[in-house]
């Protein structure tokens, strides 16, 4: 009965370089989705824009924003429709970057 024996090799360089490739990924998207988060709030004092704060660690970015209203601006009030003309902050950035991320 014969035998076969493969080897392969260069897995560690090619896992780490994987690592690597989708944390480079990671950091690009939530810099991007915050630059167009910026974009489409409305300024009025330039709070609400100005508050857009983004963080990337390995598997994962976190974007937020503390300033109070900032929902409002999204959702809307009884008295106030979102920005951008009804349809909020988060729904036009997203469709602002879909093209750029590869």
């Amino acid at each position: 009965m014969a035998t076969l024996t493969i080897r392969v090799r260069g897995l560690d360089q090619t896992k780490a370089q994987l690592r690597d490739s989708f944390e480079r990924h990671v950091r690009t998207v939530t810099s991007e989705m915050e630059t167009a988060l910026e974009s489409f709030t409305p300024v009025r004092t330039g709070r609400a824009r100005a508050g857009w704060r983004s963080s990337a660690s390995k598997l994962s970015g976190v974007i937020s924003n503390n300033v109070p209203y900032v929902q409002y601006l999204e959702t809307g009030t009884p008295r106030m429709r979102p920005a951008n003309n009804g349809r909020g902050i988060i729904g036009p950035s997203l469709k602002s970057i879909k093209g750029k991320i590869k």
